[in-house]
């Protein structure tokens, strides 16, 4: 049969039944229908045709508003996700141009869901209204106590509270109520173009997202293809690899639809051309998430394959054997994910199984179920959770946390389990049809089918550990697979109406009116992001009609002074009364301005609010240092030392300004760990504390909290000022049995070159020098493991060969030995080791014969002597360059055995 009777066959089926073809069944309810006489069949006709035209023109509309949408998408994709809102807020307003183009005027019937979908759609819209509404504070009480409880909390700004709405920041669940009035007409626009979309182009309402993800694979490594970090327009490469690893299996399943072709294709040499360029697109988007070393977005990648390779199974194989074809399935995706997992994303994986991730996010998690409990009925509101988190954070104080980086947590804790169920049978009835639609007789529309799930399985995956779906632009294209697998479900032909709140009549004004109050908050949202942006004045006046942006008052009242910072404070207070950052910065503005009494509610509420975060401890802790509550101001700043490691400078920059001596924060603040110790000791280096510095060195190497980097650096700062015997005693005091008899036998360090050298000013010198080659030679040596070889390649004239140790020296008669060879020395200058004071010191001058050509070890021996007063020295090997012809020296010289030791305190005439 010819591909046009294909498409003659499937377009009558979708018509109806033949004209032609008998009807056994009796229509019975003819007989109670009032006799219409039929109509002339040119009108028949004409209505028809009018119909058809109708219909075409409804259905070039829905892709304009499609494309509309599309380009909101990008818009949105391109900005950061979203993230920032005035992009978003562009966004918003090409989808309510594109919803009200969709349903204005009015043409056809709209294709309806059933009626339960309905229902959970309104009430999901309905509840962050809900949430927003005030309620008398004795309603509140009864359901959300957490909620009244810091209505009370706020009073000493607010005022006596009689009304309070159910979201901790109502601002910002308005903000989130209209991503939600997007997502639904999002949702309604695609999944109307689908259900229109016939013949062969079914792929149609697919194509905006594929685009979307091969454009951003693209555009990334041509605005970073000379640097290493993968994040294109996104500020969170996780992000984007999720927007990667959602459009991904459209993209391969479009590419393979094309290739397989299909009855209504007539070009097919053509499509199977595009078919490989798109499944090379593909190829290069899994590379780009590879590269990207995101392990869930990785993972997600595999997840939707095996989902996807679920629906063929269920349709071609035996009902017997589909469990037995199923695990050897995932065993062989399993085996594949193994074997070509990157080495980044296996070392993440690791990481993950060992701990290392989870003991870090765990805390945290375990800190989001507390917040659930707190608000377990209705939620503490859309968008409350990063004002809100930081009352029950315990753990992982030093970030601040304005995601819980878990959808479906973070769902919980804001929309309640109301809310949760709400959103939990919107989504059943959007996917209720999608086992059935990958069953489809058509394998193009089965595949489209497929493409749409194996999106969702991964974005599924990824909001296990991200916050992908508050991503506006993920959110968007997620949105638009669900709306896509709905259409795909749905009957090609306008359901009948058989209940009246189900009808068109209604449905089509409510989205219109829901299209209208979009833009009605758009507009005036894209003015104020573009021109008044950063405006305290303009922004309180926007806020007024639900377009606030809490970082404009939050800024200004950081910069700001006196009272103008004091009513900036209030504001962010009134909108975000969970934050306990505004309420420690009032306090202290009132402390300030010379009003400790009002001061003192302020930071009574912040310590509630965040009785764990140590930039609120600190500010708690200044309030009772000056109204002299010293201890109680202690214990803070030990509470919050023991729980941070970013704070840990701006605690001891507090202890330094309010003059609390080393001593007492050894024995009252500082935590009893290494970590703490070590940082204080780096701390008091930095400022000049020598005296703090050296009590610090004393009790933390004595608790054996020191290593050596720490080591190194407080020996290195007491040489830098000239603290030479101090810097020697306490190196060698550290080291142990590790000085191998270091000022006890031998006043030069690792003498015996045993070790590498270090970075400690004690330690042999190693310098770089042209035309010389040092290394430790484990063969050749007189004692111990080890001595040094010098290697001279025979192409400079050396002086230097950089091989140097400082020694610091009491008046007195010293002794040097050491034990040297060389091999093949060439030209006339051969080597020697030099002992030449430093600084006050300079006109001592010992030098040793210097080794020509090839000697066996010879033992070197000099006495000399260091007087009046101490001196530094500076012990080397060297070369004096040579003025012959044949001036490039070549060979080696080995040196091991050096010892320096004091054999009187006075020196012979």
């Amino acid at each position: 049969m010819s591909k046009l009777s294909f498409a003659y066959r499937d377009q009558s089926a979708e018509l109806g039944p033949s004209p032609s073809v008998e009807h056994k069944v009796e229509d019975t309810s003819s007989r109670h229908r009032p006799f219409v006489a039929p109509k002339p069949p040119s009108v028949a006709v004409q209505q028809s045709s009018k119909g058809e035209v109708q219909s075409f023109w409804n259905y070039r509309r829905l892709g304009l508003a499609s494309i509309l949408v599309g380009a909101g998408v990008a818009w949105t994709v391109n900005a950061n996700g979203g993230a920032r809102g005035g992009s978003w807020y562009v966004c918003l307003l090409l989808v309510g141009c594109a919803a009200l183009l969709s349903w204005l005027p009015r043409v056809e019937p709209l294709r309806l869901l059933e009626h339960w979908h309905i229902r959970f759609i309104g009430l999901l819209l309905a509840y962050p209204v809900l949430q927003i509404v005030p309620y008398p504070i004795l309603l509140l009480r009864l359901l959300s106590p957490s909620r009244a409880r810091l209505a009370d909390l706020a009073r000493p700004v607010t005022g006596p509270t009689y009304f309070a709405s159910l979201s901790v920041t109502p601002t910002a669940t308005i903000d989130y109520f209209f991503r939600l009035l997007a997502y639904v007409l999002v949702f309604f626009i695609i999944r109307e173009l689908t259900v229109r979309t016939r013949g062969s182009r079914f792929w149609t309402p697919a194509i905006p997202v594929i685009l979307v993800g091969l454009w951003q694979a693209v555009t990334i490594h041509i605005r970073f293809s000379s640097g290493p970090d993968l994040l294109a327009a996104y500020e969170n490469s996780g992000h984007f690899t999720g927007l990667l690893a959602i459009a991904l299996p459209l993209t391969v399943l479009y590419g393979i639809s094309l290739i397989q072709g299909d009855p209504w294709r007539y070009d097919s040499r053509a499509h199977t051309y595009t078919g490989i360029g798109f499944l090379l697109g593909a190829a290069y988007m899994f590379v780009t998430i590879v590269d990207a070393q995101s392990t869930m977005a990785f993972t997600a990648t595999w997840v939707s394959f095996l989902v996807m390779s679920a629906g063929p199974i269920s349709v071609r194989i035996p009902a017997r054997w589909r469990s037995i074809v199923g695990l050897a399935l995932v065993g062989a995706i399993i085996a594949t994910f193994v074997v070509l997992l990157p080495d980044h994303t296996a070392h993440g994986l690791r990481g993950l199984l060992a701990g290392g991730n989870t003991r870090r996010n765990l805390p945290a998690f375990r800190d989001i179920l507390h917040l659930v409990a707190g608000y377990p009925l209705f939620g503490a509101g859309l968008g409350s959770f990063a004002s809100l988190f930081a009352q029950y954070q315990t753990g992982v104080v030093d970030s601040s946390f304005k995601y819980a980086h878990n959808d479906y947590v973070q769902l919980v804790s804001e929309l309640g389990i109301v809310g949760t169920i709400l959103l939990a049978g919107w989504v059943y009835f959007a996917l209720s049809g999608a086992i059935r639609t990958t069953r489809h007789e058509w394998p193009g529309r089965r595949l489209l089918a497929l493409g749409c799930v194996g999106g969702i399985a991964a974005s599924t995956v990824l909001s296990l550990s991200d916050f992908n779906l508050y991503v506006p632009a993920n959110a968007l294209i997620v949105v638009w697979l669900v709306a896509v697998v709905s259409g795909l479900a749905s009957p090609s032909q306008p359901q009948t109406k058989t209940a009246p709140e189900l009808s068109e009549d209604r449905l089509r004004p409510a989205l219109l009116a829901t299209a209208s109050l979009v833009l009605l908050f758009a507009i005036p949202a894209v003015l104020f992001s573009e021109t008044y942006r950063g405006n305290t004045a303009a922004e309180r006046a926007f806020c007024h009609f639900g377009i606030c942006d809490i970082d404009t008052v939050l800024a200004a009242s950081s910069s700001g002074t006196g009272l103008a910072r004091e009513q900036d404070l209030r504001e962010a207070i009134r909108r975000e009364p969970a934050s306990p950052l505004p309420w420690a910065g009032l306090g202290d503005a009132l402390l300030k301005s010379g009003h400790p009494k009002e001061s003192a509610p302020m930071f009574a509420n912040a310590y509630v609010l965040g009785p764990n975060l140590p930039p609120v401890l600190l500010q708690v802790a200044d309030f009772y240092f000056r109204n002299g509550e010293h201890d109680r101001a202690l214990a803070l700043v030990s509470r919050a030392l023991a729980q941070t490691a970013v704070y840990r400078t701006a605690a001891f920059e507090w202890c330094s300004v309010h003059a609390i001596p080393a001593s007492r924060v050894l024995s009252t603040v500082l935590p009893n760990n290494a970590d703490s110790h070590r940082a204080y000791l780096r701390y008091l280096l930095g400022a000049g504390d020598a005296e703090g510095a050296s009590q610090v060195w004393e009790i933390a190497t004595a608790r054996g909290f020191l290593a050596d980097d720490e080591a190194r650096e407080y020996v290195n700062w007491l040489f830098d000022h000239k603290q030479y015997q101090s810097a020697a005693r306490e190196w060698a005091s550290y080291l142990g049995d590790r000085a191998q008899g270091y000022l006890e036998t031998n006043l030069i360090f690792n003498g015996d070159f045993e070790t590498e050298p270090s970075p400690v000013a004690l330690d042999w010198t190693q310098s770089p020098t042209a035309g010389v080659a040092l290394n430790r030679d484990t063969e050749t040596r007189v004692s111990g493991a080890s001595a040094v070889r010098i290697r001279f390649d025979g192409k400079q004239n050396v002086g230097t060969t950089g091989v140097s140790q400082r020694v610091f020296l009491e008046p007195g008669l010293y002794r040097f030995e050491a034990y040297a060879k060389a091999l093949g020395v060439t030209t006339d200058q051969g080597i020697s080791i030099r002992i030449d004071g430093v600084g006050d010191a300079s006109a001592l001058h010992v030098q040793t014969d210097p080794l020509l050509s090839t000697n066996g070890w010879e033992r070197i021996n000099r006495a000399f002597c260091v007087t009046p007063r101490a001196a530094l020295i500076d012990v080397s090997v060297s070369r004096q360059p040579s003025v012959k012809i044949d001036r490039f020296v070549w060979g080696m010289y080995w040196l091991d055995a050096v010892r320096l030791s004091k054999i009187g305190s006075a020196c012979a005439n």
